[in-house]
């Protein structure tokens, strides 16, 4: 059961029980078209919350009237996503701007998503916990089944990417995620930060937020939402095992989908297979290699969500990427010989 904990990937938690995002305070859409772009006194407010040394900068003449950011995009008109509470954004820099966000000089956490002050026994869990995957990884031999895919995520210039893939899979991912930067949502609970720091170890950062509220706070997960899609404007793959905190298993939620419609980024699913393996007494039944196993990564085709989606489109995308991401281990398994995970 201590495995369970730590392999606990929080990935979909920015989604309330009852399927939408918490519902932040939205400033008024200005005149230039882009949400949050305020004139006036609310700019005035808007740039003081910003508080960087973006602040103030003006849109350049001729630029277009979409909010672009990065290699990707946020379009105009996409209200089926600001009113399921993503913010709005400022049209400077690729920042959003809402009420009461947290600011990165006020987080209470490191560049890697993780605690600073957290207990001396997390700590030692979290380094021994990696040092035991990375001591299994050290000894497998890995395998994908699209090489020149895998080539376009590891070699520069690099393809940023939406990744998903089974929560099952938390213990053989990482193997494959080496050679590019990758974030995920973890919760800010105890438990959360156990795996920040074990992901820290591994390579990766963590965003921290969940759902809804609990004991009257707000648990950070529109605002982790927001986050993630900067830190994939800098280049950052957002990772998501949307199955996840706590199943159904194989259940694809909305979460991956919304970070897909807002930054324009393709979702590529991905399946995993193990020829030897342990499987955890947790919900997901969690696959670790065993030393000296063959572990196989496999992609699907990837999924392009449109910039503005309603909800009819979101229930399809998110079926048709539940679909992909079934076949794609079907793939991985179909290459392993019987009796692999």
């Amino acid at each position: 059961m201590l495995y369970g904990r730590f392999f606990h990937l929080y990935a979909d938690e920015i989604l309330s029980p009852s399927g939408g995002l918490h519902q932040p305070r939205q400033s008024p859409r200005g005149p230039g078209g882009c949400p949050g772009a305020l004139s006036g006194a609310g700019q005035g407010r808007a740039n003081r919350r910003r508080a960087g040394p973006v602040a103030g900068r003006s849109r350049r003449a001729g630029e277009s009237n979409k909010c672009v950011w990065g290699n990707s995009r946020i379009a105009r008109g996409a209200q089926p996503l600001r009113a399921r509470g993503l913010g709005n954004y400022s049209g400077v820099g690729g920042r959003f701007v809402n009420e009461g966000e947290r600011t990165p000089d006020s987080s209470p956490y490191d560049g890697r998503g993780c605690d600073p002050h957290a207990p001396l026994l997390t700590r030692l869990g979290a380094a021994g916990i990696a040092g035991l995957l990375r001591a299994i990884y050290a000894t497998v031999r890995a395998v994908s089944l699209q090489p020149e895919v895998h080539r376009g995520f590891n070699d520069p210039p690099r393809n940023v990417s939406i990744g998903a893939f089974w929560h099952h899979h938390v213990g053989i991912a990482p193997h494959f995620s080496t050679g590019f930067p990758w974030a995920s949502l973890v919760s800010r609970s105890s438990d959360g930060e156990l795996l920040a720091r074990v992901m820290a170890h591994l390579g990766g950062r963590s965003v921290r937020g969940s759902s809804g509220r609990m004991d009257g706070r707000n648990k950070g997960g529109a605002s982790a939402l927001r986050q993630l899609a900067r830190l994939a404007g800098d280049g950052v793959f957002p990772i998501f095992t949307p199955d996840g905190p706590n199943g159904p298993p194989e259940k694809v939620k909305p979460g991956v989908i919304f970070l897909g419609s807002l930054t324009g980024l393709p979702i590529y699913p991905a399946g995993f297979a193990a020829s030897r393996c342990a499987r955890l007494p947790t919900w997901d039944k969690t696959i670790i290699p065993l030393p000296f196993s063959k572990v196989v990564i496999s992609y699907g085709e990837p999924l392009i969500v449109p910039p503005s989606i309603d909800d009819a489109a979101l229930e399809t995308h998110r079926k048709e990427l539940e679909l992909r991401i079934l076949a794609a281990n079907e793939a991985a398994r179909a290459s392993i010989r019987p009796g692999g995970e």
